[in-house]
């Protein structure tokens, strides 16, 4: 195709079209990703265990049992130990629930993960900063005590897609609730 003025508009009208196309789906795409407070609070709503959770099968579980009622997720950006508005309102959305008295004294773990760019040691200390930011704000906003808060690292040995260990979702930390006297698995 020879080389006209009206062919090089074209074709740059044509890629500030495809473009703004782009921004307006990432756009939509980001909004996707934020939970609404109804997700949230769902999140940490008590999930019913559907096996019995005891090595012992002779022990018996009796009626179905409430596992660690709280699983949140926090997600981070790539390289990031930083909160984000998302994050801040699902934490404070836990933190209200923390609050309450019949949680005083329970054990959360606050376990950090990374996706699989870069090295074992890098993703290593990334992760236990994300989990470590997310335990002072915890810690910080709703005066709980330090050692009731457990910060882990896993750096990349965990991913929640293995299947794309480049993926975002991987980028993440997960705050359980320990059961009483229960270990922490590091999810």
């Amino acid at each position: 195709m020879p080389d006209h003025p009206a062919n090089r508009w074209r074709g740059a009208a044509l890629a500030a079209i495809l473009g703004a196309a782009a921004l307006l789906a990432g756009a939509g795409f980001a909004a996707a990703q934020q939970p609404t407070r109804e997700e949230i609070i769902e999140s940490l709503r008590a999930k019913r265990l559907t096996r019995c959770p005891r090595l012992d099968a002779t022990a018996g579980c009796g009626a179905a049992q409430t596992a660690g009622d709280i699983d949140v997720e926090i997600h981070f950006g790539l390289g990031s130990t930083g909160l984000d508005a998302a994050a801040v309102s699902q934490l404070e959305t836990l933190g209200a629930e923390l609050g309450k008295p019949e949680r005083k004294g329970m054990v959360l773990l606050v376990a950090g993960h990374t996706d699989a760019s870069g090295g074992a040691a890098y993703n290593q200390r990334l992760s236990e900063r994300r989990a470590g930011a997310v335990k002072r704000f915890l810690v910080a906003k709703f005066k709980l005590p330090d050692d009731t808060v457990v910060a882990v690292g896993h750096g990349k040995t965990q991913p929640k897609n293995a299947a794309d260990p480049l993926a975002e979702e991987n980028r993440r930390v997960e705050v359980a609730l320990l059961p009483p006297g229960g270990a922490a698995d590091g999810r």
